[in-house]
């Protein structure tokens, strides 16, 4: 090997020691980070309501749960996270547009025993709102848990054409 400028070197008196002798150590040692990762989702709801009092079009209402999990085996823990999410698609503006609003959320890590989950949490969060669709407007209430900023924020009734106005809506334009 040679000394490249910019190279740092520690001196310590005793033996010398090549590092490369310690790279099969390493190899043998290695535990992976990861088991598997699997993610399913479902269509829970898909239907156009006459809901828009603008008299633009119909309201296109999606509903979909998904569930991850991320299985470790080095350190013997499963990630999971559920999520129920309603999509609100609609024209109202001349600018097609749907919302995401993730209205249920779920996030735990739970221990995992010769690659199977077992019985016991480490650590679990979860949340939910209400979500109620009126004509011209949407309503959302309390539900469980404690609510992310964003989504405490947009608790009431929110106008159809207003949810652009949400923080804790992401909007996808549609072309």
């Amino acid at each position: 090997r040679r000394v490249g400028a910019g190279d740092l070197f520690l001196a310590i008196p005793g033996e010398v020691h090549d590092g490369r002798q310690f790279i099969e150590q390493a190899v043998a040692g290695w535990s992976p980070g990861v088991g598997y990762i699997h993610n399913s989702g479902t269509l829970k709801r898909f239907e156009f309501m006459d809901r828009l009092s603008t008299g633009e079009g119909e309201l296109l209402v999606v509903q979909v749960s998904n569930v991850e999990s991320d299985g470790d085996y080095g350190i013997n823990t499963v990630d999971i996270q559920r999520r129920d999410s309603t999509y609100l698609c609609h024209g109202g503006g001349g600018r097609p547009v749907c919302y995401r609003l993730d209205h249920a959320h779920e996030d735990a890590t739970e221990v995992m025993i010769e690659g199977e989950p077992h019985e016991g949490t480490l650590r679990s969060s979860e949340y939910s709102v209400t979500v109620e669709l009126g004509y011209g407007a949407m309503t959302l209430g309390a539900g469980k848990g404690t609510l992310p900023a964003p989504l405490k924020a947009g608790l009431g009734r929110v106008a159809y054409d207003a949810l652009g106005t949400l923080p804790a809506l992401k909007a996808f334009p549609l072309r």
